[in-house]
């Protein structure tokens, strides 16, 4: 009989452990007694791997960015950069939705935050958004203000969505289709 592996902790398992703790409990259920009890190992052994519970969530959140950068890139693509602009904002919305707590703490952390010699969250997030901007020759400042505005929109229609802000009779999928086309729209991108 072979003998049990045993098991590698690392700063990657803690976080990993992390994510999924803050997905079922919330923010307010990521804390370090918690993620111990969930990795089986006494406290004190997590500042192996993190400096503390804001190093914690530093990381947490930049492991949910990345997951995001990682769906938004899923998206496939569209001869139509309106229609990939639309299907990112989509996967946006997804993601946010499928994991309220997660995005919580995505939205509270800076993306500036990370460990040196890692990539920023924000560069990579900007990335994901600027290939679909390629074909509309829409690059430099003015590629970041419609990425800004763009995920605002999102942001915010989430935030009012969450909290069952939209109770009158028009569906919110409508609303939000109609929000994006205006803000492209806004752009004066071209029509396909």
């Amino acid at each position: 009989m072979a003998a049990a592996r045993k098991r590698v902790l690392d700063r990657a398992v803690v976080i990993e452990a992390a994510l999924e703790l803050v997905e079922r409990k919330g923010v307010e259920g990521l804390r370090m007694d918690a993620l111990a009890r969930r990795l089986r190992i006494k406290p004190p052994s997590l500042y192996n791997h993190v400096k503390g519970r804001d190093d914690l969530l530093r990381a947490t959140a930049t492991a949910g960015w990345r997951r995001l950068v990682d769906t938004l890139g899923e998206s496939p693509r569209f001869q139509d950069p309106r229609s990939y602009l639309r299907d990112v904002a989509h996967r946006y919305r997804d993601f946010a939705r499928a994991r309220p707590g997660l995005y919580r703490l995505m939205s509270s952390v800076s993306l500036q935050t990370g460990r040196s010699g890692e990539p920023s969250p924000a560069r990579a997030l900007f990335e994901s958004f600027a290939v679909a901007m390629q074909p509309l020759a829409i690059e430099g400042d003015e590629a970041v203000h419609l990425i800004r505005a763009l995920r605002s929109a999102v942001h915010g229609f989430m935030g009012l969505e969450a909290e069952q802000q939209f109770q009158l009779g028009a569906p919110p999928e409508e609303s939000f289709d109609r929000m994006i086309d205006a803000l492209l729209d806004g752009w004066r991108l071209p029509v396909p």
